[in-house]
């Protein structure tokens, strides 16, 4: 659930001589504050792996941009997750004529559980009314979970318990239900590294070692992450999932539902910066008590949020900002 950013405009009755984008352009303004101040908009972004690849864009969702990674924001899949490809059925089915089904295929290890799941493939029934998937057999795996039917909203259809099958029909006989998990469960914690870490190993033969096994991340402070090797064979196409502290780069019509506890918090931050607008006929609001009163309500609450997150970690357990070495 989100907040629209007109109710929390709607907080705000007593200018009324203020245009309405005005006082929206201020808590756009707290938003955009209170996200660079405590990391608290975050979004799990998940890459596969390319054999002789070491380095990665990461896309946030929407109109944000990459304020960091926090220091438990990065982990690998110990296992490749599946490649799934899916096709037009020839079996007889119901599934809708011309209509277009997703989805998603995970690796499954006992007592382990998941992998990351796979991108999704999509395929169109015609009139024998199913879907057929396929993919390579992963190494390490027991089985595979197969997610449908709809994009953006895949439950679980099959759970495959032999890591030799690896074909999945969907005849429209299996009712989907169980949501797919965010993050894939079989994973490795990796650690995040700035880029004076790089600029320590710059010289040595990192550039050219290949491996399956990846420990390291580094974070280039804008949108790239790097390994510290090169990703071998046997890594290529495992999930690497990076979370990443985001801040808004346009004027948003809601609000994320983790700042719906400090709504008033940036009715506050609005009301100090119409405080210090400089008087005019038409505005006679300038009074830097009452700015500096809601400057400290705003700041009080911003730091209780901070300290929400950072749940006493300090600030040097962040990837710093920064550029990768040449």
């Amino acid at each position: 659930m989100t907040i629209n950013i007109d109710t929390i405009a709607s907080d705000i009755w007593e200018f009324d001589d203020l245009p309405v984008k005005s006082i929206k352009r201020f808590i756009f303004d707290g938003f955009e504050d209170m996200c660079r101040h405590t990391w608290a908009y975050t979004e799990w972004l998940k890459v596969f792996l390319v054999a002789g690849t070491p380095e990665y864009t990461l896309t946030p969702t929407g109109n944000y941009g990459i304020l960091g990674i926090p220091h438990d924001g990065a982990n690998i899949g110990l296992i490749k997750s599946p490649e799934p490809s899916a096709s037009t059925g020839t079996a007889a089915g119901t599934l809708v004529d011309s209509t277009t089904y997703s989805y998603k295929v995970t690796a499954t290890v006992k007592d382990y559980g998941q992998t990351p799941s796979s991108i999704a493939v999509t395929a169109a029934a015609d009139s024998n009314g199913s879907v057929d998937l396929s993919w390579d057999e992963v190494v390490g795996a027991d089985g595979y979970k197969v997610y449908g039917r709809t994009a953006d909203s895949w439950l679980l259809m099959s759970t495959i318990t032999s890591a030799a099958t690896v074909t999945y029909t969907d005849d429209g006989s299996d009712t989907p239900s169980g949501a797919i998990p965010d993050l894939g469960e079989y994973v490795r914690e990796m650690d995040v590294k700035n880029v004076a870490y790089e600029k320590g190993i710059v010289s040595s033969t990192w550039r050219i070692r290949e491996t399956s096994s990846i420990i390291d991340l580094i974070f280039d402070g804008v949108n790239k992450v790097r390994l510290a090797v090169i990703p071998d064979a046997d890594a290529d196409n495992k999930a690497l999932q990076v979370k990443v502290a985001l801040f808004p780069t346009k004027q948003p019509t809601t609000i994320p539902s983790i700042f719906d506890p400090y709504r008033f918090a940036l009715s506050d931050y609005a009301r100090y910066k119409i405080y210090t607008l400089p008087k005019t006929k038409k505005m006679m609001w300038q009074d830097q008590q009452m700015a500096n009163h809601f400057h400290k309500k705003y700041r009080d609450k911003r730091e209780e949020l901070k300290m929400r997150i950072m749940s006493g970690e300090s600030h040097s357990l962040r990837a710093r900002p920064g550029f990768f070495a040449s």
